[in-house]
């Protein structure tokens, strides 16, 4: 569940409001700019977790929608099984074939708190726990002290749409790595309330 929510956590990263502090470069301020306009996302995914016990990738399908205003997102598996969670502003489901069941403890309003810092690109607070090393088409965040889980994380932006994410890579402290890929990316297209 750790991780999952870390992957929720990180899709939104740049689907953001910019905030400027003093110490924000050109290119940092082109990417916030760049993604300030992004209202919501609808995308496909496809999720690899190298594991160096198996020496073939654990591989799972699925589809988010994401909203701006009001906050919502739903991260959806369904391949090989069908769950996932919804965030309905403050408030956090378990998908389980489609159903929602509310999760009530204290794991849902630490995710709340993460999620307003990444869904407003709280470039302050990323720099505060991070360090940003942004490159040509993607930026690498690298922990300033060990969490526990991560040792380097890198976004790649679409080439079709600087908007859009392509990839997602999570090296974890142990070596194993998980790899996300979005496809059939769409921007501020209209989502249906069916998916929240």
């Amino acid at each position: 569940m750790k991780h999952f929510i870390t992957l929720l956590l990180l899709l939104v990263t740049f689907a953001a409001v910019a905030q400027t502090t003093p110490e924000t470069t050109d290119v940092q301020q082109a990417t916030m700019e760049r993604f300030a306009a992004v209202q919501t996302i609808q995308s496909n995914f496809t999720q690899e977790k190298h594991l160096s016990l198996l020496t073939a990738p654990v591989i799972s399908k699925g589809t988010f929608a994401f909203t701006k205003t009001p906050s919502r997102l739903r991260w959806e598996n369904t391949e090989p099984f069908q769950n996932g969670f919804l965030l309905l502003e403050n408030e956090t489901f378990r998908l389980e074939k489609g159903l929602k069941k509310p999760i009530k403890h204290a794991m849902a309003s630490q995710v709340a708190t993460q999620m307003k810092m990444w869904l407003t690109f709280d470039l302050a607070a990323l720099s505060k726990a991070h360090t940003l090393d942004f490159f040509d088409g993607g930026v690498r965040l690298t922990p300033k002290k060990e969490n526990g889980i991560f040792t380097e994380i890198t976004v790649w932006f679409s080439k079709q749409n600087p908007q859009a994410l392509e990839k997602i890579r999570l090296n974890e402290t142990n070596g194993d790595y998980t790899l996300l890929t979005f496809t059939n990316t769409k921007i501020n297209e209209p989502i249906s309330e069916e998916n929240f």
